[in-house]
């Protein structure tokens, strides 16, 4: 009898543990739907898919056969498929290389530089499901792929957000230099093999309806590579930068973690520097206001630098015991965004602070002389979300109590 109880309560507990898993399973997969629905798309039809191909035959096509998209000056970009008439604009193979689609059958195209007088550069573009929303962030994505038989590659790149009307009627070229969503660095495009991703956040300030895709610089200021033409091809090269197009994305995000921009999540850490002061000329108000300490991104190690700094510090507080400080730790605007969706960022400001006392701590000074406290995204030195702007925001201030 005592055997069977036994067995009994095992099956027990092991109904159990397996009701709790499936239950905790269910959970984490209502949060991560819950999450992707809070996602909004702001644009379909991302992969040209949606068009009227079977009457192609024309280059410069691309308004006449394609929904919601449109070329964005009087010069007009061109439409592939795998269903055109014309080997011209086919899939994979078409009159200026040999491209396969990502998604579908179908990719646009555009010249984004010509050293041919009789060409201009095409833009592509269209209006948006409805109009971006004040503070509100959007990752935005675009695949590019530089066609086999462009004898030129340049950079500039990129997606322009506007709040204007899309087309440009009387327009040759539209210089953009300050276009939102361009590679890290502004490299050249000169990958003919596979696919570029052209990747980043854009930050709304309210009423942005309408996006752009083309080159942005003027020639003058363009970098510009000379290709060679690949083996296998017969085809005299174009003097062009002409570039394939695929897979455009623009979704409303929560926080910037969520725009995966394929780098494997690293992260270029940017740690703010003030100018350098001489401490020992300071006064003793000065040397508590000047000396706080900066972080680097969703961090609270103290970096060698702010070490450096704060052995000064202490050196100054040992010699003062009657000096008692507040320890205010702040974050920046973009680790608060993250913080909706990252439970370990929510007190990331008091963490800092924390760190600070540490410190203090083990070179000798008494807890007693430290209070803490966090003030999270409230008292921002900077709005702007600029690297550097955020880095400042990333800090420990001191102050006496």
């Amino acid at each position: 009898m005592k055997h069977l109880k036994s067995t009994l309560l095992f099956m027990c507990m092991i109904l159990a543990l397996a009701n709790y898993s499936h239950a905790q399973e269910a959970e984490e997969e209502q949060e991560e739907q819950e999450e992707q629905q809070e996602l909004k798309v702001m644009l379909y039809n991302g992969s040209f898919e949606q068009a009227n191909t079977e009457g192609m035959k024309k280059p410069q096509n691309f308004d006449d056969h394609i929904r919601d998209w449109v070329s964005a000056t009087y010069a007009k970009a061109d439409l592939f498929s795998e269903s055109s008439k014309s080997e011209m604009l086919r899939v994979p193979e078409n009159a200026y290389g040999k491209q396969a689609s990502i998604d579908g059958s179908n990719y646009a195209g555009f010249r984004a530089y010509t050293k041919d007088a009789k060409k201009l550069r095409t833009y592509i573009g269209r209006n948006l499901q409805s109009q971006m929303e004040k503070n509100k962030t959007y990752c935005i994505k675009a695949h590019v792929s530089l066609a086999d038989l462009s004898k030129y590659a340049v950079n500039n790149i990129g997606v322009f957000v506007s709040k204007n009307k899309i087309q440009k009627g009387d327009s040759k070229s539209i210089i953009e230099p300050s276009f939102q969503i361009k590679n890290k660095l502004n490299p050249v495009l000169n990958d003919r093999e596979g696919w570029t991703t052209i990747c980043g956040t854009y930050t709304a300030n309210g009423g942005e309806g309408a996006i752009i895709i083309g080159c942005f610089e003027e020639d003058s200021k363009l970098q510009i590579e000379k290709q060679k033409k690949p083996k296998g091809f017969v085809q005299t090269q174009t003097l062009d930068a002409y570039y394939y197009l695929e897979n455009v994305e623009v979704t409303e995000i929560l926080a910037a973690s969520q725009c995966d921009c394929g780098d494997g999540g690293v992260k270029e850490e940017i740690i703010y520097s003030p100018p350098y002061v001489d401490f020992d000329a300071l006064t003793d108000e000065e040397k508590i206001s000047k000396s706080t300490v900066y972080f680097a991104q969703e961090s609270s190690k103290i970096n060698s630098v702010a070490e450096r700094d704060l052995k000064s510090f202490v050196a100054y507080l040992k010699e003062n015991p009657s000096v008692n400080l507040k320890l205010t730790g702040h974050m920046d605007l973009s680790e608060f965004d993250e913080s909706r969706i990252k439970a370990k960022l929510a007190d990331i400001g008091g963490k800092r602070a924390n760190s600070i006392k540490n410190y203090f701590v083990s070179a000798g000074l008494s807890e007693t002389r430290f209070t803490v406290q966090d003030k999270a995204a409230s008292m921002p030195l900077s709005k702007y979300k600029t690297p550097m702007q955020l880095a400042k925001n990333r800090r420990v201030e001191f102050s006496i109590q």
